[in-house]
Parts: structure tokens; C-alpha cells; sequence
């Protein structure tokens, strides 16, 4: 058996009765603070109930953290990774109902970033990657002292650290860790993309992102830009849980559920994040070798031909004219190669950077500063920097991103090195079969690379994982532990080989 991460072999059981109070607990407090956040104005009750419910999840989460069990963190890690992009209201965002729903997002945040300080610590700077991002993290946090959205940032920032910290100790743990992790990002993408479906199928106007002129599918999400990410994602794993499936029932779920994130994708129209997934699997392909020799001489001469091709002024304007019939929303040339007018987004974007290059504006302040910086000429705002050097550096600076652009060169840098060590091995192992873990621990490493390189294209485009954590940040959190995992695993087992 897996020894668990939290809790001892030594130490007595988790008690039953403190988990289901915590649950209760905390529902209590949700529901407490969520009355107290409504229209109506009874605080004679709403203060007190807030109040001792406050203090009751502190002191039973307290007791219940100091010997938690295993499936708790995996549970949380779930639930925050659906609630992250959840959202009720419609696209075109009642203030009232946002405003509510993202307090009961920072609750269960801060809940999971308690959980992590009560069984993480220990394991924070055990190795230089995970130890990186969580230095990230903190400077982060710091830096909504100064943010103008300083509640907003301080409460991104600790569940920020505390998704580094849980990262931290799920890269030190063993396979079945890593394995469950990931299945609880697969069933929590799951959740997200039957319930986009379902809400499609019942009310295809509610699910509609509002905020575009075609339609494209936000689902239960805030946006259909918010929703592509997750589908990208939960495809890269599906084919994970499809290799390690034991039962043939998980195996024909697994598949089912690749077809329907497909299908969501193409449905949302992210181009970012449809170009990011393809660019995930091709390179981690290439990088895996699972094409060969002979696929990767065909993808060399396929983009040798298109380069000379385009050479042609008449043949490059047939194709961006084509491209534009396809993927162009309005059907014009100048939205592609003006990338959807980000071009003019990020321009305001460097005047802001440059501003304060070294400690940006503070976690959480570019929805803030930069409608103040840029509007178009029909007077919309954005809130995002749609790409992620530019959204963490407006947020944190060069000095706060630093360490998160060191972080992804050495993941990147990690995983490239584990298959070039792992093909060096299958070649020693001459006719012997691999063995089942090692094949298991190379399609973690897999999984790994192609969520990467996806989330890392995908970000050319969108903020992805920087700035304010959401899905995306804790899916790059998974992505560290699991490299972290297989680089130590590869070390300890070359003598096998």
C-alpha cells in the first residue's frame, strides 16, 4: 500500500465525526456569509451567526488538521480546481451575485491554504523547482499590501502559496499521490464540461458567452476563454486516465470524456487555447519521440514547404484570406494579424510596465489599472493583459516574475531531459520489458509535458496561469509536483537499468 502524505502509519486514524462537523461547519459559514452579503439587512442576526460558525470551523478544522485524512487533500484540490472558474451569474455579470460568489471562492481558498500550512511546511523547499514557484507565491502576496484590489490580492495570494505548498508535498510523495491528483483534476474538468453541455443542451443562450458576436460556449464558466483552458487540460489528462485505468468501465469513461472535451473546445472557439492543446501534443510528441525519426524529418519538411510557400505575396494573401474565412470572428485579415486587437492591448500594457518595471501594481490590480489605460473605440474595457509575461509582470514586476519565468524554463528544461535520460534507457533494456511502474511514472511525465506546453502557448495569448491563481495556476502546480516526481523516481531507479 501507499503510505499516505498525511497522514503516519504511527498515528491513530482520522476521526469520522470532526470530518463530517468540519463539512457541516463550513457550510454553515458559507451559507452565513453569503446571507450576510445579500439584500437583506438583519445584522442582530447575520454578525452572530457569521461569527460563531467562524469559530467553529477554526476550532474543528484545527483539531481535524492535526491528523487529516489522505483523501482530504485530493478532495480540496478538486473542489477548488472547479470552483476556481465556476460561476452562476450571467456573462454579462450581476454585480451582486459575482460579488458573493467570489467571497465563497476566497472561503474555500483560504481553507485549502490553512490545510496546506497544517501539512505542507516541511516539504516547501525540499527541491529547487517547487521551492521557486513557492517563492513566487510569497512574493505575490507581498505585493498585494499595495495593490488596489488589496483584499482581492492578499486572498489570491495565500491560496496562490498554498497551492505551491500542497504542490510541494504531493512532488515528494509516490505514485498512487501523483496519480490521484491527477484524477481529481480529471473528475473536477468532468464536472465542468458535462455540466457546459447540459446547460447548452437546456438553455443555449445562458451558456453563450455574451461578450462576442458568434456564438461561442462559456458553460457554468465565467467565459468561453475561462472554459477552453479546462478542456484543453482535462483532454491531456483523460488519455492519462486512460493508460492507468485497471477496469475496462474507466477505460471507455476516460474516452468518452476526450471526445467531450473536444467538443467543448471547439465549441468555446478559443483559438488560444485550441492551438495550445495541438502545440502540447505535437511537441511533447517530438520530444517524446513517439513519432520517430521519420515523423520528425515530415514536420520539418512540411514547415520548410509552408515557409517557402508564403513567400509568395499572392499565395500569403490567399491564405490569410482563407484563414480568415475560418477563424477569423469577423471574417476580416487585420483580426488575425492584429491577433484580435491585442496587439493595441499589450502597447498599453508596456506603458504600464514601464511605469514600474521592478514591483508592478500588486496581485490582482490589472483588472484594475488597465481599463484606467486602455478602452477601444466603442469605449470597452479590458481586464485582462491576455498574455502571461505582460499580466505577471504589470502584476508583481520583474522581480516577482522572475521566479516564475525560471520556474517554467526548468520545468520545460526537466521534463525534455527526463525522456531524452528515459529513450537512453529503453535502449540499455535491450529485449527486457519495461517495467509496469516505470512505464506508469513515464506516462506521468507525459501527462506533464503536454499540459506545459499547452498552458505555455495558451498564454501567449491569455493570462493562463499568471496573475490571480484560477484552474490553469493549479494545473501548473500539478504539472510541477509530477516533474519533480519522475526527475527523483529516474535518479533513484538507474541502477535498475
Amino acid at each position: 500500500m501507499t503510505p499516505s502524505l498525511d497522514i503516519d502509519e504511527s498515528r491513530r486514524a482520522p476521526n469520522p465525526i470532526l470530518g463530517t462537523l468540519l463539512v457541516l461547519t463550513l457550510a454553515l459559514f458559507i451559507g452565513a456569509f453569503s446571507w450576510l452579503s445579500s439584500d437583506q439587512a438583519l445584522p442582530l442576526l447575520q454578525l452572530p451567526l457569521v461569527l460563531i460558525s467562524f469559530i467553529t470551523v477554526g476550532v474543528i478544522g484545527f483539531l481535524y488538521f492535526l491528523n487529516p485524512a489522505k483523501s482530504l487533500t485530493f478532495i480540496l484540490l478538486g473542489l477548488l480546481y472547479f470552483a476556481f472558474e465556476f460561476t452562476a451569474r450571467s456573462s454579462e455579470a450581476d454585480a451582486g451575485g459575482g460579488g458573493t460568489q467570489t467571497m465563497v471562492k476566497g472561503i474555500v481558498a483560504m481553507m485549502f491554504t490553512i490545510f496546506a500550512i497544517f501539512t505542507s511546511s516541511r516539504f516547501m523547499f525540499k527541491a529547487a523547482l517547487t521551492g521557486l514557484f513557492i517563492l513566487y507565491a510569497a512574493g505575490a502576496t507581498a505585493t498585494s499590501f499595495y495593490s488596489p484590489a488589496a483584499i482581492f490580492g492578499f486572498v489570491s495570494g495565500l491560496s496562490l502559496l498554498g497551492l505551491a505548498m500542497v504542490a510541494a508535498r504531493l512532488s515528494h510523495g509516490e505514485q498512487a499521490d501523483l496519480l490521484t491528483m491527477w484524477r481529481a483534476i480529471f473528475f473536477a474538468s468532468c464536472l465542468t464540461c458535462l455540466l457546459s453541455l447540459a446547460l447548452l443542451a437546456i438553455s443555449p443562450q445562458q451558456a453563450r458567452d455574451m461578450s462576442d458576436m458568434r456564438y461561442r460556449l462559456r458553460g457554468v464558466t465565467g467565459a468561453a476563454n475561462a472554459l477552453g483552458p479546462i478542456m484543453a487540460i482535462g483532454f491531456v489528462v483523460s488519455l492519462l486516465m486512460y493508460r492507468v485505468a485497471q477496469r475496462s468501465a474507466m477505460r471507455r469513461f476516460a474516452q468518452v470524456m476526450a471526445v467531450a472535451f473536444v467538443a467543448a473546445l471547439l465549441l468555446t472557439n478559443s483559438r488560444s487555447s485550441i492551438l495550445g492543446l495541438v502545440a502540447g501534443m505535437v511537441g511533447a510528441a517530438l520530444v517524446a519521440g513517439a513519432i520517430g525519426t521519420f515523423g520528425l524529418l515530415v514536420v520539418l519538411l512540411v514547415l520548410a514547404v509552408g515557409g517557402a510557400t508564403l513567400l509568395n505575396p499572392g499565395i500569403n494573401e490567399a491564405i490569410l484570406e482563407l484563414l480568415a474565412s475560418l477563424f477569423a470572428r469577423t471574417g476580416q485579415v487585420n483580426e488575425l494579424t492584429t491577433l484580435t486587437g491585442r496587439g493595441v492591448i499589450w502597447e498599453a500594457c508596456w506603458k504600464l510596465i514601464v511605469e514600474r518595471p521592478w514591483v508592478g501594481y500588486g496581485l490582482g490590480s490589472v483588472r484594475v489599472v488597465l481599463p484606467l489605460s486602455y478602452a477601444d473605440e466603442w469605449g470597452n474595457t479590458y481586464g485582462s493583459a491576455h498574455n502571461f509575461l505582460l499580466e505577471s509582470l504589470i502584476s508583481v514586476g520583474w522581480i516577482g516574475s522572475l521566479p516564475l519565468i525560471a520556474v517554467l524554463l526548468m520545468g520545460l528544461g526537466f521534463l525534455i531531459s527526463y525522456f531524452r535520460k528515459n529513450r537512453q534507457d529503453r535502449k540499455t533494456l535491450a529485449k527486457s520489458a519495461v517495467p509496469p511502474e516505470r512505464q506508469v511514472d513515464v506516462w506521468l511525465a507525459l501527462c506533464a509535458l503536454r499540459g506545459l506546453l499547452t498552458l505555455l502557448v495558451q498564454g501567449m495569448s491569455e493570462k493562463s496561469f499568471a496573475g490571480q491563481p484560477g484552474s490553469t495556476t493549479l494545473a501548473l502546480g500539478a504539472i510541477l509536483a509530477t516533474t519533480v516526481y519522475v526527475r527523483r523516481t529516474q535518479v533513484r531507479k538507474e541502477h535498475v537499468f
